[in-house]
């Protein structure tokens, strides 16, 4: 094994006064695609992948099992045989390691510094309307507070968009839930996604941030075998079941988390870094920030207007530009052709030199 990094990628290097057992925990929510507060269990030839799989506890990666990226726990880490963990590992306690089981990265055992998750939360309040889709048919569904919905096989609803507060969510064998406008959803009991049932974006703009499940209940949540989902998933106490052959794309926190034989996980970070617009209200480079126009250089001469550029739409008008004659303040002075020898006030061009012979 190769030595202590000097920096571990999925850890946002903040410090915070908590401790257990004297292990300083670490904020390590950035990038991790599966945490679960009270272990992780990913099954033999599950694989996880993009992003860090973290536990307030144990992590436990079963027979030819693939982890590509991080791994942290509070506690252990059990590898099986054949197992694989692409990626470094840091651990509050001890690994066990079957035969054959690879870490490609840096192991740290007893380490005094773990990273730690915490799980979003969101109030909502269902309603009393229950609603249900018959089987093999599409139905359309406002934002608002319902009972249970539930979407019998081979049934679609749609999601317009917005907040919707739940009590139950069941999607029968091979239902498709289609996702028309960023959705937040809460679910005060349990959901269940059963066999083969799917999530589906209508516009290739939306992604998994585009449809968040929230809960704060103790009931187990399911996305049953052979789903395909793609969201993120926020279980405050409850475990979340993540069923044989079943694939999820997003984020994954929960207080347990289980991965079932041959299920696929796949990280998608909550914001994809894009050029930055200043002034739209939209944080595009994901910094946490929409950029101010008086901080960006749209021009691309080297100033922004707080740095004293007057005219930012044009890349020949900034405090360093050469003035000329021509009635245009171009060094920003606050006045137009100052410094410019042999120039006629109020001339537009510089003077013809046969004129002044």
């Amino acid at each position: 094994m190769s030595g202590l990094k000097a920096s571990i990628p999925f850890l946002v290097v903040l410090v915070v006064s908590l401790f257990i057992a004297g292990i300083a925990l670490t904020d390590g929510s950035s990038g991790v695609v599966i945490y679960g507060d009270r272990g992780v269990h990913i099954k033999q030839g599950a694989t996880a992948s993009g992003g860090a799989v973290g536990s307030g506890e144990d992590v436990k990666v079963g027979k030819d099992a693939v982890v590509s990226g991080d791994v942290f726990a509070v506690d252990g880490l059990e590898l099986l045989q054949n197992g694989l963990i692409d990626g470094d590992v840091t651990l509050g306690g001890l690994a066990l390691l079957g035969r054959d089981a690879v870490i490609t990265g840096t192991l740290l055992e007893n380490f005094p510094s773990i990273p730690f998750v915490t799980i979003p939360t969101l109030d909502g309040e269902p309603g009393e309307l229950d609603v249900t889709v018959p089987e093999g048919e599409e139905e359309t569904l406002p934002e608002g507070g319902y009972g249970s919905i539930h979407v019998k096989q081979g049934a679609t609803l749609s999601l317009l968009g917005g907040q919707y507060d739940l009590n139950t969510l069941i999607l029968e064998k091979e239902a498709l839930l289609v996702i028309e406008s960023p959705v937040l959803m809460t679910v005060a009991n349990h959901f269940h996604f059963k066999q083969d049932s799917a999530v589906r974006f209508a516009d290739e703009s939306l992604t998994a941030p585009s449809f968040v499940i929230y809960s704060s209940s103790e009931n187990t949540c399911f996305l049953g075998q052979g789903t395909n989902f793609e969201g993120f998933i926020y279980l405050a106490n409850a475990l979340l079941h993540i069923k044989p052959g079943a694939r999820a794309a997003g984020i994954f926190l929960a207080g347990d988390v289980i991965v079932g034989q041959e299920a696929e996980v796949l990280f998608v970070p909550d914001c994809v870094p894009e050029p930055e617009i200043c002034g739209d209200g939209i944080d595009q480079d994901c910094d946490g920030f929409d950029l101010s126009c008086a901080d960006a250089d749209q021009d691309g001469d080297g100033v922004t207007p707080s740095e004293g550029d007057c005219d930012d739409g044009n890349p020949g008008i900034h405090p360093s530009a050469a003035e000329l004659c021509n009635g245009v303040d171009e060094n920003c002075s606050g006045e137009a052709d100052d410094g410019v020898l042999n120039c006629f006030e109020g001339s537009p061009v510089p003077p013809d030199p046969a004129d002044t012979a």
